[in-house]
């Protein structure tokens, strides 16, 4: 019952944003190359779109592929479609705030009914160094640096685990909290550089590191309009 009531959240969400995901993926495929201005699939919105990263908008009239575009001009978006965050997301909170020095750019009710962090940092940041070091890809200290805050909300959350007001606020129990990081773009990767986010992944405990590309085919894989190039 509870798989069908979320498969039936999902479809009525993807219904409500005229299925924009669809108009997402075309600007993201367009944004790789020089033409700006043309209008997507026939029977689709139409976005304008410049130079990536992408610019997700609630409008069904614009998309901003702006390279200025920051964390905070993405929040709304997300949070009015909080399904493409994956099916380890329930909801996301109307609170974000952790405590009075730290606020997430979200906090979200998981499927077990606690709470977790999701944090976004701009699409345009670099994930890797320009440079390998030994034949191994580095992360960018930009990202390193979006890591450890990142970490540091997952500390502070778990802080406030016997805090009666901060669950109160919330409306739901703190245990372990896990963090999603969406950071930067991978639509250029190579294999090599896929490989080298899974095993930077694997040293963290319940932190996971992705990009805006990959909440795009994520989402794209929940409405059944997955691409494999």
């Amino acid at each position: 019952m509870l798989l069908v009531n979320y498969r039936e959240t999902i479809r009525l969400s993807v219904r409500s944003c005229n299925l924009q995901s669809s108009a997402i993926s075309s600007n993201l495929q367009k944004s790789k190359s020089s033409q700006f201005g043309k209008e997507c699939i026939a029977d689709e919105p139409v976005f304008r779109h410049h130079t990536s990263p992408i610019f997700f908008s609630r409008s069904t009239s614009t998309s901003v592929l702006g390279t200025n575009a920051n964390e905070h001009e993405f929040q709304p978006w997300f949070k009015a479609n909080a399904w493409v965050l994956g099916s380890d997301c329930v909801r996301i909170l109307d609170d974000r705030r952790i405590d009075v020095r730290n606020i997430a750019d979200f906090v979200v009710e998981g499927y077990d009914g606690r709470a977790d962090v999701v944090e976004l940092k701009r699409p345009g940041l670099r994930f890797w160094e320009a440079d390998k070091d030994h034949d191994n890809y580095v992360p960018h200290p930009h990202l390193v640096a979006a890591i450890i805050q990142a970490q540091n909300y997952q500390f502070e959350l778990e802080g406030e685990i016997s805090n009666l007001k901060t669950r109160e606020r919330f409306g739901i129990a703190i245990a372990k909290p896990s963090a999603l990081l969406i950071h930067g773009r991978s639509y250029d990767w190579n294999d090599k550089q896929l490989e080298a986010q899974r095993l930077l992944n694997a040293g963290f405990t319940n932190l996971n590191v992705i990009t805006y590309d990959q909440v795009l085919r994520r989402a794209e894989i929940m409405i059944g309009r997955n691409r494999i190039a």
